[in-house]
């Protein structure tokens, strides 16, 4: 799998969290959780923005 940019992500995101129901959303994070933790990251910045996306997705979506 290439790495995309990472607004490709978000808009991805974004798109799928629009129809998705509670479950949906939370299964959606978890697959986000893990792949954030595949991609290794010495960057602090790009670290909390992906806790920061996961967090959003748990506690009701992203806007």
């Amino acid at each position: 799998m290439t790495n995309l940019p990472h607004d490709y992500y978000v808009n991805l995101v974004k798109i799928l969290l629009k129809k998705a129901s509670y479950a949906d959303k939370y299964r959606l994070a978890e697959v986000i959780e893990r792949e954030a933790m595949r991609i290794a990251s010495n960057d602090i910045a790009v670290s909390d923005a992906k806790v920061a996306l996961v967090t959003k997705l748990v506690m009701g979506g992203v806007k």
